[in-house]
């Protein structure tokens, strides 16, 4: 379901960043499945790399590099997984997120590539997209309440008693 969901907004993302890439700047879109990825790349791989599970652990440094450092090189497509920890992508100053991750950390990760230490642009922007009437709207609440229920534990405030996989399954079950 996560997978169609993110088929079905491809054509509108594609559109989003043509009429949205800054001249002077670049961009990050993270995804969580291959074929976006691959149909994302596929229209802009003139100014953009990639990174995904098929790239090699020693090639996405020199991915990351090529991204930094080239100034043609105006996009980057990384799969949540396999480019949302452990690289530095500090050239773009907007990230987008085309598909959402099961677990806040990955998103909050994932942003962090682009919002560190040696950051360029003063400001970051960050671009949610969701397919509306999808299971989305779900995983978007489901993020969002993990991500309170982090907050609250490290603030010290004890968790609600409710849990939301039990009112996912009862709104899917009726």
């Amino acid at each position: 379901m996560k997978q169609l969901a993110a088929q079905g907004k491809i054509d509108a993302i594609i559109d989003w960043i043509k009429a949205n890439l800054p001249n002077e700047e670049k961009m990050v879109v993270f995804c969580t499945h291959k074929i976006p990825i691959e149909k994302l790349y596929s229209k802009f791989k003139n100014i953009a790399v990639k990174i995904d599970g098929s790239v090699a652990a020693e090639k996405r440094q020199g991915i990351v590099e090529e991204f930094q450092n080239n100034n043609k090189i105006k996009l980057f497509f990384g799969n949540m997984k396999a480019a949302g920890v452990g690289i530095t992508l500090t050239a773009a100053s907007n990230v987008v997120i085309a598909e959402y991750p099961d677990k806040p950390g990955e998103l909050t990760q994932a942003i962090d590539r682009i919002n560190r230490i040696g950051q360029k642009s003063e400001n970051i922007n960050v671009w949610f997209f969701e397919a509306v009437n999808t299971i989305e709207a779900d995983l978007i609440d489901s993020l969002n309440h993990e991500q309170k229920i982090v907050k609250n534990v490290l603030d010290g405030i004890a968790p609600e008693e409710t849990i939301l996989i039990d009112k996912l399954l009862s709104k899917f079950l009726k």
